[in-house]
């Protein structure tokens, strides 16, 4: 697939949703990416990963297994899905976006229409310092001034579901499923069940 690039004149705002808002030197940064270039998955998981004996990270997966949004740094995923700061977990797609940002990573969920949209990055965000050049490299990964998004959407119903059976397996005091990482090509990240 040869890259499109598109300008920012170039794009119409109904089509597309402002994931971002960076603030800087000269002004504010908004990051609005066409809806057309989320890659479309049909169902999703919660995913978890043991990270040490007692410790669980959860991650965003297809149900093919490519990763569609990490949490790298919400150490005990699987108490927090249990208590009351659940909420550092986007376990709701809604109108209003959620956002987490740690160390150079950054995720973003929102609800729009009948899809969640995901986006997400483990770059240095504060890397973009124009928002007109636009670049969808594959399906589901855009790059802006070469700082590369994770670019998806899932039904808002799968998602939602996903984050139910996650924290339903927490309840049941084994979080689930569980895989191990393998990296199927340098772009992409899969989790093997």
């Amino acid at each position: 697939m040869d890259n499109l690039i598109v300008q920012r004149s170039d794009r119409d705002t109904d089509v597309s949703l402002q994931v971002l808002s960076l603030s800087g030197r000269l002004g504010r940064r908004n990051i609005s990416l066409p809806i057309a270039w989320a890659r479309t998955h049909g169902s999703v998981v919660v995913a978890f990963d043991r990270y040490s004996p007692t410790n669980w990270h959860a991650h965003l997966v297809s149900t093919d297994g490519e990763l569609l949004l990490a949490f790298p740094f919400h150490d005990h995923a699987d108490r927090i899905l249990l208590g009351p700061e659940r909420w550092r977990f986007p376990i709701q797609a809604e109108e209003e976006a959620w956002e987490g940002r740690a160390e150079g990573w950054w995720a973003w969920v929102r609800a729009s229409g009948p899809y969640a949209y995901l986006a997400g990055c483990d770059d240095e965000i504060e890397r973009v310092k124009r928002t007109r050049k636009l670049e969808l490299r594959s399906p589901g990964l855009v790059a802006v001034d070469n700082v590369e998004f994770s670019w998806n959407r899932v039904p808002t119903i799968a998602y939602k579901q996903a984050w139910q059976d996650a924290v339903d397996t927490c309840y049941a005091g084994q979080p689930s499923p569980v895989g191990a990482w393998a990296s199927e090509s340098s772009d992409r990240v899969r989790l093997l069940a």
